[in-house]
């Protein structure tokens, strides 16, 4: 099977055929350059062939300067070249997936030379690539590459090749510059680097709207003092939903319920269903300086102001003469060395729109396997068959699970490609069957399903080293939406007589599952899964995340521990790190955000666009930081969902959710008036099946709402906590074990729009669990906001603010606002907490004596 590079080597000649080459087998035998000597000079003509042991070679030949490719057909190359006085030819070779090539020959040996190349060496250094992309001056459609070549830290003189155009690296420093490059027809530039004692180096740049994608937006960045655009994006996608031959999931037909999840509540119904995505991925914010002025275009000439939000801070762009919206962002603070996540609104009639823009990190952790490598290796999700102790087993299984099977003692891979996450996913996970019967045999019935099987459940395969997944690329389940949702698993689905149903539950659980993995290993960090970078695309509705990380419902078991019954379900608790990761286009309902459930876990730099519940706190000293927030209507649950409506490990004590920052939100007032917090959505949730699960010890502090103005946004109620069943878990009734909620403290909340509901706290358990020592601050009853949860909004006076309030008297009085107790009688309080049940105490909010 042709290599990764290989096939990149043909399709870097199909590039230069589309810039004006000739045929395919004329350009393999025409010079890139032509013989030019210089005063002591001759033009020499060397010719031969590229092997590899018996078989014939498609190579990029080097030869005193002067390259071209060796024929696929017959591995046969020729070229004119100047050689100087001395008489030395340098002849190189690059192929991927093979050695470098040197050798330095006679003009007696020019004449039918052949280049032996040998296989890849393991050993030989990885070059990392540092590329800066902008557009090409006086060439439209063209851009320009600069960046520069290292290994170790060393600058490496490597041959820089990408569409044709081609350039070394300075030895010195090791920085390059290619100029005037076009993108192929998927909007992509393939870069090559080759280098002796190094391996090959590849990567494509996707440049403006990705093949497929309508992007509504040009977005530019500038770095320097004088604020003149210097980035260009090198990945841009659109999402959208309803538009005409929508996927199924897309659709707004009456199947879906995605018209009440992303309408806010305001009477003229401002509809969120564009976001474009523009993600900087070769800006290094981790050593670059940051970012001095945003730039962006409505292509439609339709918006008439922009904002720009970052974390907690906003600001309002100028327009310029040439179109262009300009955000001079020295006039906020950027905090430095850390990937940078903006949000812009476009101000229309339509308000239907949103604009992420991303300066990501490009971390790398040793020598990362190529996921396009696999991808171009076969690698795909698939049904196996195997046979352990007598007992024949068939099971559909995730795009990773070969992959660990091989690597058991953990792996490094680069996400270097947009990932068909149906085709092949980044999971370890598998659907478990035995094998009862015929009659078709087990192998056959891999494709057939015409024979009787039981049901083992689903797992992830043990891994006993960290999980590395880094890169800039994305994992895209949008082909996924194509399939309406099928349902968990349920006994009935898998008698004999179902097996149609069983295959086709069986592939969507493992396939929508776009990352499943477990591992008790552990990074230098300590962290056994280590994710950085990437982003997750169009997740399906799933009853739960497309992004389980050493999820205890996701046993990490190898089939033999599944038929045995040796399963350790708090075998892969151990903490999981994310930095940088983005999550979007989860338009449907039931797709929730990312779940890490390994005690410690730590997240930070999140952006997440969710309908459903975007943040869950599932374990044990969980660690949210610098978290952004799309978020659309929840039926139950909200942005952060605090022990995962009771299914979460033992306990979540010991965690911080610190710096949220929800960009737009779309919140509907639905509620149970016969049992308060039933139904509704809720900034922070907690929702608890009394399942033994304690929700406590939790801190959620710096939250931050804004208010884009024209009913854009709305937010049902802040806080939504609890015992008992809730809209869609009424099967957690009755209990099985008792369960406390407790100890939870909320500080710092500055929520720019007034809930249309008030917050509740309920106790409908039925075994004896209590709510207690609830904080709605942090102990200083003051008039200023800090520390406490405060709500701004009072059209009559903006800078006024209040606080959560749960008092019990007739009057309501008592609670104070920014104008003091009882707002000093001019802004006078009122209760806006609703309490159900009994058994609840020390619910502690700004209140006076």
């Amino acid at each position: 099977m042709m290599t990764f590079m290989q096939r990149g080597a043909l399709v870097l000649v199909a590039v230069m055929l589309l810039l004006g080459q000739k045929s395919a087998f004329a350009q393999a035998l025409a010079c890139s350059l032509p013989c030019t000597p210089g005063p002591t000079d001759t033009c020499v003509d060397v010719s031969g062939v590229v092997t590899y042991e018996a078989s014939t070679v498609s190579a990029l030949v080097l030869i005193n300067g002067v390259s071209q490719f060796s024929k696929e057909s017959d591995g046969k190359y020729g070229c004119k070249v100047p050689v100087k006085s001395d008489g030395v030819i340098t002849v190189k070779a690059f192929a991927g997936g093979f050695a470098p090539y040197t050798q330095e020959i006679t003009q007696s040996q020019a004449d039918g030379f052949a280049i032996n190349i040998l296989a890849l060496n393991p050993a030989d250094a990885v070059m990392n690539v540092t590329v800066n992309v902008q557009p090409s001056d006086g060439k439209p459609g063209a851009y320009d590459l600069s960046g520069d070549v290292k290994s170790f830290g060393q600058p490496v003189n490597a041959y820089m090749i990408g569409s044709g155009v081609e350039s070394f690296s300075n030895p010195t420093s090791g920085d390059f510059t290619l100029q005037g490059l076009f993108p192929d027809s998927d909007g992509q530039i393939e870069l090559f680097a080759f280098a002796d004692g190094h391996q090959s180096y590849s990567r494509f740049i996707t440049l403006g709207c990705a093949a497929g994608n309508t992007c509504d937006f040009i977005v530019q960045i500038s770095n320097t003092a004088d604020q003149i655009p210097n980035f260009s994006p090198t990945q841009e996608y659109s999402y959208a939903w309803g538009f005409n031959n929508a996927p199924s999931q897309l659709q707004d037909n009456g199947n879906t319920n995605l018209g009440f999840i992303w309408v806010s509540s305001d009477p003229d119904s401002k509809r969120f269903d564009y976001l474009q995505t523009s993600n900087f991925g070769d800006y290094e914010p981790l050593t670059n300086s940051p970012p001095t002025a945003l730039y962006v275009k409505d292509i439609g000439n339709s918006s008439s102001a922009m904002r720009l939000q970052y974390g907690n801070q906003v600001l309002d762009a100028t327009q310029n003469p040439d179109g262009f919206f300009y955000f001079d962002l020295t006039q906020i603070t950027l905090e430095t060395s850390s990937p940078y996540q903006f949000t812009v609104h476009p101000y229309d009639d339509n308000e239907n729109r949103e604009l992420a823009v991303w300066l990501s990190s490009t971390y790398r952790a040793g020598t990362p396997t190529s996921v396009l490598s696999l991808w171009d290796a076969g690698t795909r999700n698939k049904w196996i068959v195997g046979t352990i102790g007598g007992t024949t087993y068939l099971a559909y299984a995730g795009g990773l699970y070969q992959f660990a099977l091989d690597n058991p003692g953990g792996f490094s891979l680069d996400l270097d490609m947009d990932l068909n996450g149906q085709a092949m996913n980044l999971s370890t996970n598998y659907a478990l069957f035995e094998y009862l019967g015929g009659p078709d045999d087990a192998d056959t019935c891999r494709t057939t399903f015409n024979c009787q099987v039981q049901l083992k459940g689903q797992y992830t395969l043990p891994v006993s080293g960290p999980i590395i997944i880094s890169g800039s690329g994305r994992i895209n389940g949008y082909e996924m939406l194509k399939i309406p949702y099928v349902g968990k698993y349920t006994d009935a689905d898998f008698s004999p007589q179902a097996l149609s149903a069983l295959a086709t539950k069986a592939e969507y659980r493992v396939q929508s599952g776009l990352i499943e993995l477990s591992s008790s290993g552990s990074t230098t960090e300590g962290f056994a899964i280590d994710i950085a970078g990437i982003t997750v695309g169009f997740s399906s509705q799933r009853q739960d995340s497309s992004v389980l990380l050493n999820n205890k419902y996701l046993a990490m078991a190898s089939p033999e521990d599944v038929l045995t019954g040796n399963i350790n379900f708090d075998a892969n608790n151990y903490p999981v790190k994310t930095f940088d990761f983005k999550m979007v286009g989860n338009w449907a309902g039931q797709s929730d955000g990312v779940e890490p459930q390994g005690a410690g876990s730590q997240l930070s730099y999140t952006y997440l666009h969710i309908a459903d519940d975007s943040m869950k706190v599932a374990a044990r000293d969980v660690r949210y930081t610098q978290t952004t927030v799309l978020q659309g209507d929840v039926s139950t649950g909200g942005v952060i969902h605090i022990g995962s409506y009771g299914t979460h490990r033992e306990s979540t004590e010991g965690s911080v959710v610190d710096g949220v920052y929800v960009h737009r939100i779309t919140h509907k007032n639905v509620e149970d008036d016969t049992r308060p917090g039933y139904k509704g959505a809720a900034l922070v949730a907690a929702q608890t099946c009394e399942f033994g699960n304690n929700v406590e010890g939790v801190k959620v502090t710096n939250l931050r709402v804004n208010d884009l103005g024209n009913g854009i946004s709305s937010v049902n109620k802040p806080f939504n906590l609890g015992l008992g069943a809730s809209f869609g878990f009424d099967d957690c009734e009755p209990p099985t074990k008792k369960t406390f909620v407790r100890n939870l403290s909320f500080e710092d909340f500055q929520i720019y729009l007034n809930p249309l509901a008030k917050s509740t706290i309920f106790n409908r358990g039925a075994d004896g669990g209590t709510i207690s020592n609830i904080n709605f601050f942090d102990g200083n009853v003051t008039t200023q906001t800090a520390g406490k949860v405060a709500i701004f909004n009072l059209e009559t006076d903006s800078s006024f603010a209040y606080f959560i309030c749960g008092v019990d008297t007739a009057d309501q009085s008592g609670c104070w606002n920014t104008l003091g107790e009882n707002g000093n009688g001019v802004y006078p309080t009122a209760s806006n907490i609703t309490y159900a049940g009994p058994g609840i105490t020390d619910i502690n909010f700004p209140f006076g004596p």
